[in-house]
């Protein structure tokens, strides 16, 4: 039989052939049986691959857009910069994500804050003159650094709010319930006195 002989052969179902007496069975006969059941182990073989890229393929699309929304949950809540902090490891596990997550925003709030060394501090953010102005002095001219003692604790009394005790009449340099270390190198214990009368 030539090859033209086996492919003018009309294909055959297998329980006919099966029917038949083994003895009849020709090579034509087998060549289609054998052809006829590969052909549907091919198609269904076909089938169940062509199903499971469509599933990975729809998997793959999912977890991309789950990923996405991750991704946009994290810069609405703290920022853009967090963002690129969180997406800058990709070798990092799925289990380890909440602590990455974390130390992406430990990570992006210090370098925003790096950002901005001089930042202004309290109030509501605008600069306040009269926190600054403490009042005209009575002396006017230039300074001397030699006063003599009494119009130094006079000068003490007038300057206003001392910042270590938050009483007003006198500085913190000359604060009275302040303990004074100037003298000497070894600290003496603090003394509390009494305020000074306010006039």
């Amino acid at each position: 039989m030539s090859g033209e002989e086996i492919s003018a052969v009309e294909p055959m179902d297998e329980s006919q052939l099966l029917k038949d007496d083994e003895s009849h069975l020709t090579t034509a006969d087998a060549v289609s049986l054998f052809k006829n059941s590969l052909n549907k182990a091919l198609q269904r073989q076909k089938s169940e691959i062509l199903s499971e890229f469509k599933k990975h393929n729809l998997l793959l699309k999912l977890d991309t857009l789950n990923q996405r929304n991750k991704i946009l949950k994290i810069a609405d809540r703290h920022g853009w910069d967090t963002v690129h902090e969180y997406l800058d490891d990709p070798l990092a596990d799925s289990v380890e994500d909440a602590s990455k997550l974390r130390t992406a925003v430990f990570r992006a709030n210090r370098k925003r804050t790096a950002n901005k060394p001089y930042s202004r501090g309290g109030g509501r953010g605008g600069f306040n003159a009269r926190e600054f102005f403490r009042g005209f002095s009575k002396e006017s001219g230039p300074r001397n650094d030699n006063y003599s003692q009494q119009n130094n604790s006079q000068q003490q009394y007038n300057d206003g709010l001392c910042f270590y005790c938050k009483r007003p009449g006198h500085t913190a340099r000359f604060c009275p319930f302040k303990a004074r270390t100037f003298s000497s190198t070894k600290s003496a214990p603090a003394t509390i006195t009494s305020a000074p009368p306010l006039s």
